[in-house]
């Protein structure tokens, strides 16, 4: 998907520019030992894919872009809620509450939208500050 986003977005070919954006997971930064190593090992990759992307393209007018989600409220993370909601009430996350669909939507649309016109090749956490605790 990326190949082709690319091609039709390149100035060079004619398009005119644009944004990737892939979503990851804090879990490619922190690990998840024991638990999710697969997992977290395949969200690190497209973590190093956006980069490579956003390298070898940024001469055409495209960027690349990872967003990080924590815990998001969905039904996939219902099963680890207690797990979650322990993490919460200890401080772990400075926001002390679970994430939102709707808060990862905000942060596509941001960056696909060009709010950051001069950021590629990064990540965007999006954990109410986990990643800060746990570094």
């Amino acid at each position: 998907c990326a190949r082709e986003a690319v091609r039709r977005m390149s100035v060079r070919r004619g398009g005119g520019g644009g944004a990737i954006v892939n979503i990851s997971s804090v879990a490619a930064r922190l690990g998840s030992p024991g638990e999710y190593v697969d997992y977290a090992a395949t969200k690190g990759a497209v973590i190093s894919m956006m980069r490579s992307i956003a390298v070898e393209f940024a001469r055409d007018g495209v960027r690349a872009n990872s967003i990080l989600p924590g815990w998001i409220a969905t039904d996939m993370t219902a099963g680890v809620k207690a797990k979650y909601d322990a993490l919460i009430a200890d401080g772990l996350v400075p926001q002390r509450r679970w994430g939102t669909a709707e808060d990862v939507g905000r942060a596509v649309r941001a960056v696909l939208a060009g709010q950051f016109p001069f950021t590629t090749g990064d990540v965007i956490h999006l954990d109410g500050g986990f990643h800060l605790r746990r570094l």
